[in-house]
């Protein structure tokens, strides 16, 4: 169901001239009319003018009279669904690359992904996919964009939480690539509600094969990536990368943005621990170890688990270094991580990749320089 509020929003499209838009504008005003029959007739004619009504209905739904605005802003959403699809048809049908054919955010997409024939086909499912909110994000941004945002993702995860089947998986590629594009948009900030809708989406397999195969493969993960750039203190975004690389090592190029975020002191940091720990998963991975190193002397706090009556203190640097500890194949029982050391299982865990004190972080430290220094 297509939220209330966009009827008003989709006034943001710029008008095409028609043959009748004279005709139309007459029409309009007579939406004022004293007579209820000739307002009712002037409604009924202008939806059967269909799309050339357009350019008339945009500007009275500007009108100091309010029964024309009213009207008219009943009015446009039929004939807007018309107008969409007339530009639509000839966007994929006489594509001009000098012209943004009057739709809704191919400016920015085409910048994002590029232009060919796959990116122009993906972007044409993310407008049929709900072209009001794409209208609403992309050209009333600063008014309606978060809110018409979180409208749309309220509505896909109503589809997922759906107990019909059928509808759980009437989620499309282009549901999930639309709202991630539009939550990438430098004026919006999400929202917990859209991150968390967002994440979910993600992990359904339509789009995991999308970002793996088929000719706009390329183009749906840069709109991912653009999503995840958008919100680099998030752990949403980066928790879905880092699921992608732990299920496909084809997707080694997803790691760089995971790297960030675990620099990121902004970030949280039980997210950046777990992504640091995620990245000591990574097979033949030691390139990542020159990215890796200046995080060991981060001294943000992750936690502080007690264990036999001591007090363990886990900072970030210290499961950058276990991390880098396993990614050179090195054994972590050398170190002197003294939970993990009496307890071995423990090293799955990042909470216990601390210190009881600085002097033994100090020795931890020493030590892998002393492993570094071999190495050359």
């Amino acid at each position: 169901m297509t939220p209330m509020f966009t009827s008003v929003l989709i006034l943001a499209l710029a008008p095409y001239a028609t043959p009748d838009v004279g005709q139309a504008e007459e029409l309009v005003h007579e939406l004022g009319h004293p007579s209820f029959k000739v307002r009712e007739r002037a409604s009924k004619q202008l939806v059967d003018l269909g799309r050339s009504a357009y350019p008339a209905l945009a500007a009275g739904a500007d009108d100091s009279s309010a029964e024309v605005r009213r009207r008219c802003q009943l009015l446009l959403p039929v004939v807007f669904d018309l107008e969409i699809k007339y530009r639509l048809d000839e966007f994929l049908s006489n594509y001009d690359a000098k012209k943004d054919h009057g739709l809704p955010g191919w400016p920015r997409f085409q910048k994002l992904v590029g232009d060919t024939p796959a990116t122009r086909d993906l972007f044409a499912g993310l407008v049929r996919a709900d072209a009001r909110v794409m209208d609403a994000v992309e050209n009333r941004t600063a008014t309606n964009g978060p809110r018409a945002l979180q409208s749309r993702c309220q509505i896909l995860q109503a589809r997922l939480n759906s107990p019909d089947f059928s509808t759980r998986t009437s989620v499309q590629l282009s549901d999930v690539v639309q709202a991630l594009f539009l939550a990438s948009h430098p004026s919006v900030s999400g929202t917990p509600q859209i991150s968390a809708t967002l994440g979910q989406l993600c992990y359904l397999p339509i789009f995991r094969q999308g970002i793996m195969t088929g000719s706009d493969a390329a183009a749906v993960k840069t709109v991912l990536l653009a999503w995840v750039d958008r919100n680099p203190e998030d752990t949403n975004p980066v928790y879905v990368l880092i699921n992608m690389i732990s299920t496909n090592p084809n997707l080694k190029d997803l790691v760089t943005p995971v790297i960030r975020f675990a620099a990121n002191k902004k970030a949280p940091p039980y997210g950046r621990c777990h992504a640091l720990h995620s990245l000591g998963n990574l097979a033949n991975a030691t390139e990542l170890v020159k990215q890796l190193e200046p995080l060991i002397t981060d001294e943000t706090l992750f936690n502080t688990p007690n264990w036999n009556g001591m007090r363990i203190t886990t900072q970030v640097g210290d499961v950058a270094l276990a991390t880098l500890i396993r990614l050179t194949d090195q054994k972590i029982l050398e170190y002197p991580y003294v939970a993990i050391k009496a307890n071995p299982g423990w090293a799955a865990s990042y909470v216990w990749q601390g210190f009881k004190d600085d002097a033994d972080r100090k020795a931890a430290r020493a030590k892998w320089k002393e492993w570094k220094d071999k190495q050359k």
